[in-house]
């Protein structure tokens, strides 16, 4: 417990009081929090021991932030702050505000979360490849379009009477219809990206037409199009060399997640868990 054992610190405490924000920069409600999800019982709760190793690590926290050596009246003041800050700890957890303040229990639990959740190794080029295999659909390149459009804002009976005009070839499309901002051609384009700038509806009804005829009018979020698809872009795997970055966060991820997982469910073990099967079924 933080400041107040003889023997030494056990490593969680240490390498927490070892952290920069401890010192001048610390705010109690911190403090609080690690000292309430760390803490042991002790036989004298009175009586608070500021042992030497404990004043060391107060002493370089506080030089690596200030950026030069600690003066004695600075030292004097640490210990004296870091003894009120265990006296108004101690009197906090003593009252359960660590079972009643959801802000407390918030920091208990993202501070315990961040313990637990131990960092894997980094993997190994197998690790990756067995990653890749297994996980084919997920490295694939989405579906697109390439297609030609012709674009008018609101005069659909217009867009309609060059729909024939254009599928008989008695008109040219570069000679009808209004500006576009994207343009008369989008190339490569993935349903995502075309619900983000013209609406799903629009979206899911272009990759659905056949290819080369015109079509429509398709009404989208902007205005009324003639659409004719040019090419279809069939999901392509991408190849491992490309991937190497993104396959890395991927197995960092679930590997972090089993191991994770796999702490609470030790932690679990040690506790007798009753639920109310009443209150689940309201």
């Amino acid at each position: 417990m933080l400041g107040s054992i003889m023997q030494r610190p056990s490593p969680l405490i240490a390498a927490l009081l070892r952290e920069p924000l401890l010192g001048f920069a610390l705010s109690g409600s911190l403090i609080f929090a690690v000292y309430a999800a760390f803490a042991e019982p002790e036989k004298d709760q009175r009586q608070i021991v500021i042992t030497a190793e404990i004043i060391d690590d107060l002493v370089q926290n506080q030089a690596a932030l200030l950026g030069r050596p600690i003066q004695p009246m600075e030292r004097q003041l640490l210990i004296k702050q870091f003894v009120d800050q265990e006296i108004l700890i101690r009197e906090a957890y003593a009252r359960g505000l660590d079972q009643r303040d959801s802000r407390v229990r918030h920091l208990l639990i993202d501070k315990m979360s961040f313990l637990v959740n131990e960092e894997p190794q980094e993997p190994t080029a197998a690790d990756l490849q067995r990653l890749y295999e297994n996980n084919l659909d997920r490295y694939r390149t989405p579906k697109a379009v390439s297609f030609e459009h012709v674009f008018v804002k609101s005069d659909r009976a217009q867009a309609e009477r060059w729909l024939t005009q254009l599928n008989t070839g008695h008109l040219q499309a570069q000679a009808v219809g209004e500006e576009f901002w994207l343009g008369r051609r989008l190339e490569r384009i993935t349903q995502t990206e075309m619900a983000t700038v013209l609406g799903m509806e629009f979206a899911k009804a272009v990759l659905e037409l056949p290819q080369d005829e015109w079509h429509g009018p398709l009404q989208s979020a902007r205005g009324w199009h003639l659409v004719r698809i040019e090419i279809r872009h069939e999901p392509q795997l991408l190849p491992l060399e490309q991937l190497q970055d993104h396959l890395r966060e991927d197995w960092l991820v679930k590997r972090r997640n089993q191991l994770f997982n796999q702490q609470m469910s030790e932690l679990r073990s040690r506790y007798r868990i009753e639920v109310d099967v009443e209150a689940l079924r309201g």
